[in-house]
């Protein structure tokens, strides 16, 4: 069987609201040194595709929705490699957005990507970069193992974390998020003590291949209003204790 787009497309996804203003979305594609972004609804469908060419100079509406190229490029994370290069061959595009079988955003794929899928290379992935949430200001740090060496990159005080599990044969899956008081704290006493009061992140603590990410976000209302989405999203309980 030839190797699907799920196997050979980056996850590594950066995204817009159509509601996001223009100046902020282009100060997050110059944040992140990439030269467009896929322009997401509330439920993580693609609707469109921004790039900074599209945001620069003066245009009417000041809004992403206002600038945006409709629609989205969109490819099955299912369909096979062969099959998202005719695509890709046929529309001129370079990228393409994969969505899973509801229809959302989980990455994007290359025409590199398909060259090495066809090809039975492996795609080596540069390190991550932070993930920028626009419309609550959260800059969040790389992905990196869950091990103490790797606290450092983490942000000193009141922040969010996240834990996520995969690996190159499994789906990668956000398994906890939370907010908390301080954030390298927080990791520390996760791989120190039991954690016998949240049986989910117990349990995820005792496999390996766990990674983090984590950002700092002073406002508490910010960090509970991203900590009780981040959840909702990974269809994690949400707790007032980890909100």
């Amino acid at each position: 069987m030839g190797r699907r787009v799920a196997e050979v497309m980056s996850r590594e996804l950066f995204s817009v609201t159509p509601d996001d203003a223009a100046d902020d979305a282009i100060e997050g594609l110059l944040a992140l040194a990439v030269n467009d972004a896929l322009v997401l609804d509330d439920d993580r469908r693609p609707v469109g595709a921004v790039s900074i060419r599209d945001l620069v100079g003066r245009r009417p509406g000041d809004r992403v929705c206002d600038r945006m190229s409709r629609p989205a490029l969109t490819v099955s994370e299912r369909a096979s490699v062969s099959e998202a290069a005719r695509l890709m061959a046929g529309t001129g595009r370079q990228r393409l957005a994969a969505v899973d079988s509801a229809g959302r955003a989980v990455g994007l794929v290359s025409a590199l990507d398909l060259v090495r899928g066809l090809l039975g290379l492996e795609a080596p992935r540069p390190a991550r970069s932070p993930r920028m949430n626009l419309s609550a200001g959260v800059v969040w740090t790389d992905e990196l193992p869950l091990e103490p060496s790797m606290f450092e990159a983490a942000p000193e005080g009141a922040g969010l974390l996240v834990l996520t599990h995969g690996g190159p044969a499994l789906s990668k899956r956000v398994v906890w998020a939370e907010a908390c008081d301080d954030v390298r704290t927080r990791l520390m006493d996760m791989l120190a003590a039991p954690q016998s009061e949240e049986a989910l992140l117990a349990f995820w603590l005792k496999r390996p291949g766990l990674r983090f990410r984590a950002a700092a976000a002073r406002d508490a209302a910010v960090r509970r209003q991203t900590a009780e989405e981040l959840r909702r999203r990974a269809d994690l309980p949400i707790t007032e204790s980890r909100i």
